[in-house]
């Protein structure tokens, strides 16, 4: 029961990626946060905020610079 096979730290990275990218890329994730009943739901600049923490932990430099570039509003 407690045998499982851990996975590469390289294919959970992958995925973590994949679901940022796509989080982003879905049409009803916010721009800004929403009044009202929806005050926590997260927002394009969270996803890339965390896709370029993401890019930084693996030291994928410039992939980083460029993500928190788009929350930041400064050029990558």
């Amino acid at each position: 029961m407690f045998d499982a096979t851990q996975v590469a730290p390289a294919d959970v990275w992958a995925q973590i990626e994949k679901d940022l990218k796509d989080a982003i890329a879905e049409t009803n994730l916010p721009d800004r946060i929403p009044a009202g009943d929806e005050k926590a739901r997260v927002t394009k600049g969270a996803a890339h905020a965390l896709l370029g923490k993401v890019y930084i932990y693996q030291e994928k430099w410039a992939q980083a610079a460029a993500e928190l570039a788009l929350v930041n509003g400064t050029p990558a």
